[in-house]
């Protein structure tokens, strides 16, 4: 981003990665652009916009990309996981083009008006003018299940909630890329939650989903443990599974921790042991590790 923000401070406001921009008014009066043997000089025109004495620095080339370009259309809702229905509303910057869509790449349509979903699905959608055609687009939503719920003993770390307090049982997993928000974290504590059926079920197999990424102080566990109960009172523990993979990689990544399990159970309590204090190779040693925890499955 400081690479943007440089060029639009010497007037020209990048529009894509290739050579499409719009020039605009700079922070300089004038400046000067160093291209191997050549000197690019950059001066405030009266009109304000800055102006190059190089024949590469045209505005027409704006007018260029945008006849040839039809911006993507967008799905405006509240949230990706529904609990009942969901409002989806599309629109596209150009308010001329049209908007298609699918729901589960079925029945193709015409945007016309919002409308609802409500279970879990996909929607492809694009928009089109005259002979423009955007890029295909497609997003996934997702339903709360209403016959598990989730109590989480421990505090996640208000930045890294998941997006709500059910999303460890949402449907929707995280990626390598925990930025991006799918992930709930713990820092300084351990990790304990127990999830409850509706009723005893007869469950194969139960799995947890956890990220690594020691350069952002998260570690994984070292130790999980699942537990069963059919009263919530008597609790039966599987083997615990502990975790010895390597600690200084610096790749970023995820483990599955799965148990075969098949009983009846109504409760699931789920106990992953923090990491603790940061080693002394690590440079943030003697501080709090993070446990990242995605989804936890029951099957």
């Amino acid at each position: 981003m400081s690479a943007w923000y440089v060029c639009s401070a010497l007037g020209f406001y990048p529009l894509d990665i290739c050579n499409n921009f719009e020039l605009i008014k700079p922070i300089f009066s004038e400046a000067k652009i160093k291209n191997g043997t050549n000197i690019i000089e950059m001066k405030q025109a009266t009109n304000g916009l800055a102006t190059f004495n190089n024949t590469i620095f045209k505005s027409e080339t704006r007018e260029d990309y945008t006849n040839n370009f039809l911006a993507n259309p967008v799905i405006e809702t509240s949230t990706q996981v529904m609990t009942d229905s969901l409002l989806i509303k599309m629109h596209c910057l150009n308010k001329a083009a049209r908007i298609f869509y699918t729901i589960d790449k079925a029945n193709p349509k015409m945007y016309v008006k919002p409308f609802y979903i409500n279970k879990k699905c996909s929607i492809q959608f694009y928009s089109a003018l005259d002979t423009l055609h955007s890029a295909d687009q497609e997003a996934f939503f997702y339903k709360l299940p209403n016959d598990i719920f989730i109590e989480t003993k421990s505090v996640y770390n208000k930045q890294y909630s998941g997006g709500s307090k059910s999303a460890l049982i949402d449907g929707l997993h995280g990626t390598t890329n925990w930025r991006k928000g799918k992930w709930q974290g713990f820092q300084g504590q351990d990790f304990e939650t127990i999830i409850t059926l509706d009723k005893p079920k007869k469950v194969n197999k139960i799995n947890a989903t956890f990220l690594q990424d020691q350069r952002s102080w998260i570690f994984y566990p070292s130790t999980v443990t699942y537990q069963t109960s059919l009263d919530g009172k008597t609790w039966k523990e599987l083997p615990i599974i502990e975790l010895t993979v390597p600690r200084q990689d610096e790749k970023n990544e995820i483990i599955s921790l799965t148990r075969t399990l098949n009983a009846e159970i109504k409760y699931l309590k789920v106990v992953a042991k923090n990491y603790g204090k940061l080693p002394t190779w690590h440079p943030g040693a003697g501080g709090d590790a993070f446990i990242f925890i995605d989804e936890i499955e029951v099957e």
